[in-house]
């Protein structure tokens, strides 16, 4: 004797498969987190400069509604005080197996790998980097930035990066500390525009 929850299950599994199909996302958590965004802040419309600061790997992890999958993504801004992105950032991101890549930030602030750029094996550290060289004892001709911590699993950099800082978050991705940013050292933070 078969039971009514055995004989619905082809029907099942086949509107599951329908909804996979026509690209409607079966997962209300995610669902979730698309509409949690909301309307893009910035007023940009969709493209590399859009949603600065954001949680990028929401739309573009794969599951939409962003078509490009990204593997990595985020913005940097001046300081953790500042609103200010910073434009030509190298983003040095160095996964378990010693893979090493770059990306560069663009008016917005924001950079992103997608998947054929980086598919990491984690954990991933960071390196950021500004000016001349990405050697940290230029510090006149340039600004080197480690993450003190490493990345577990989350592309996206506001993942864990959410303002304002707190015991639960670091705050925004910064390249310059609130030292360098308000003294005289290193010459190229002050000179990226003043903290808000």
């Amino acid at each position: 004797m078969t039971s009514k929850r055995h004989a619905s299950l082809p029907f099942t599994t086949a509107a599951v498969a329908f909804a996979i199909a026509s690209g409607l996302s079966c997962d209300p958590v995610h669902s979730e987190g698309v509409d949690r965004l909301g309307s893009d802040p910035s007023g940009r419309k969709n493209g590399p400069t859009h949603r600065p600061g954001q949680p990028c790997l929401v739309c573009h992890g794969g599951q939409g509604p962003g078509n490009a999958v990204f593997s990595m993504a985020g913005t940097v801004y001046r300081d953790v005080n500042s609103d200010v992105p910073v434009q030509d950032v190298r983003v040095v991101l160095t996964d378990a197996f010693n893979t090493r890549v770059a990306a560069v930030t663009n008016e917005a602030g924001n950079f992103y790998l997608v998947e054929s750029q980086f598919a990491p094996a984690f954990p991933v550290t960071v390196l950021l980097c500004y000016g001349a060289s990405c050697d940290p004892k230029d510090t006149a001709a340039s600004v080197v930035q480690p993450m003190k911590t490493h990345i577990g699993r989350e592309g996206s950099c506001s993942g864990c990066h959410v303002e304002p800082s707190s015991n639960k978050s670091p705050g925004r991705v910064y390249l310059c500390t609130t030292q360098q940013a308000t003294g005289d050292f290193p010459p190229l933070c002050t000179s990226l525009g003043a903290t808000k």
